[in-house]
């Protein structure tokens, strides 16, 4: 198999050493630039604004990073957006993480399952039925993952998770 050179251009190799930079300095101003770069329609200045946003560690940056990754221009390359929420709070995210699970492609299934696999998530009781709904149409798509099944009885393993933690805090 060929394997395809990305070679990067001066400027954009400039870009990403400035926006590493800024994501190292926490500066606040910084912080508000990268979140606007999260807008941009090229996947490079997404890219790279994300991955700096992960050293802020901040939980302001899922809201913009959820509406970079639901942007349907960005739906062929969103996973390193979806693999930074791996390093904020998504105890909030279950449903949407195994939403993305399910439909996104390789790279984006792979992070939101490690993200599922590494935290533990807040589920009330009517998105675990959203949930349980999801994984029970997926069998009868026309568009499947290649291993779908054991997707299925991966995210299955994370709903009996969420299930025993919401009986647990209801005691």
């Amino acid at each position: 198999m060929l394997k395809k050179k990305v070679s990067f251009s001066e400027e954009q190799e400039f870009f990403f050493e400035a926006v590493e930079l800024l994501g190292k300095s926490k500066y606040k101003g910084a912080f508000n630039f990268l979140i606007k770069l999260l807008g941009s329609n090229k996947a490079y200045i997404r890219n790279s604004a994300a991955l700096a946003l992960a050293s802020f560690k901040d939980d302001r940056a899922i809201k913009p990073l959820l509406q970079a990754i639901d942007n349907p221009e960005n739906s062929h390359a969103c996973a390193t957006l979806v693999y930074v929420l791996g390093f904020l709070d998504c105890s909030s995210l279950f449903e949407k993480l195994v939403y993305l699970s399910l439909n996104g492609n390789f790279e984006v299934q792979d992070n939101a399952l490690m993200i599922l696999g590494e935290n533990k998530f807040k589920v009330s009781k009517t998105q675990l039925m959203r949930v349980k709904r999801l994984l029970q149409e997926y069998p009868n798509r026309a568009k499947k993952c290649e291993d779908w099944k054991l997707l299925l009885k991966e995210l299955d393993c994370y709903v009996k998770r969420a299930e025993k933690a919401l009986v647990k805090n209801k005691i």
